[in-house]
């Protein structure tokens, strides 16, 4: 069985000594309307934040290319307020995320 090293910085430790584990994400900022290959190869969405966004603009998820498998498809209200959008989920092919519509700004967090 190989043994796993973790890197520096990886493992924390709290005040009684106990392990905690620490997630960390990759992230692509969209502020244009679009079509953007977050990752282009199997991975995890944990987030998408929308910073801002013009009512009826809309976000399309996909797992693969355009017109593959939909993972969320998300239209916008005109809210000022930043929100984010949990989602936790596995893409087993590539991370692509359609933007369409005009003033929106997203942060797309995943693995």
């Amino acid at each position: 069985m190989p043994k796993y090293y973790p890197s520096q910085g990886e493992i924390k430790m709290d005040d009684d000594s106990n392990v905690l584990v620490s997630q960390s994400f990759s992230y692509e900022h969209i502020s244009t309307a679009t079509t953007t290959d977050v990752k282009s190869s199997a991975g995890s969405l944990h987030s998408i934040t929308i910073n801002s966004a013009t009512a009826g603009s809309k976000i399309v998820v996909f797992d693969g290319e355009v017109g593959r498998q939909i993972i969320a498809e998300i239209i916008t209200g005109s809210n000022t307020d930043p929100i984010s959008l949990v989602y936790d989920v596995d893409f087993d092919t590539q991370l692509t995320i359609v933007t369409s519509g005009s003033a929106q700004d997203i942060t797309v967090a995943y693995k």
